[in-house]
Parts: structure tokens; C-alpha cells; sequence
């Protein structure tokens, strides 16, 4: 689901956008300050994966990367 998510966002802002205006614009306008916000914390503040520390081992293939934010989509 997480991997198809942001397709389904689009066709549903599509969907307000042409039934309802304001809650388009407002919903589109929530979806960028949250994703702002995350790629602020995401710059500032750097928390490595399990996997990275040795504390566990990835099951599934995984960029060492910061673990906030938590992005689902598989490199």
C-alpha cells in the first residue's frame, strides 16, 4: 500500500480539486508543509537504522540511511 500511496494522493486531490476547491487546496497545502517539516527534522536531527548500529539485521534490503523519516519506498 505504502509504495502506491502517493499515486492514490494525486488522483485524490485530483478528485477534490475538480469537486471541491478549497479542501484541494488546503489538503495540497498540509501535504507540503508536512513534508517540509519532515525533510527540516530529517536534515537536522540523524538517527541510524538498527541495522547500521549492528543492534539488529535487515531482513530486506535497506539504504543506510537516517531511519526518520521513515520513507516505505524500496531503493
Amino acid at each position: 500500500m505504502a509504495e502506491y500511496m502517493p499515486y492514490l494522493f494525486i488522483v485524490f486531490a485530483i478528485y477534490l480539486f475538480i469537486n471541491r476547491k478549497t479542501i484541494s487546496i488546503v489538503s495540497i497545502q498540509a501535504a507540503v508543509i508536512g513534508l517540509g517539516i519532515n525533510w527540516i527534522i530529517g536534515f537536522i536531527y540523524f538517527e541510524p537504522r538498527p541495522f547500521i548500529s549492528e543492534i539488529g539485521r535487515a531482513i530486506i534490503s535497506h539504504a543506510a540511511d537516517a531511519s526518520f523519516s521513515s520513507d516505505h519506498i524500496q531503493h
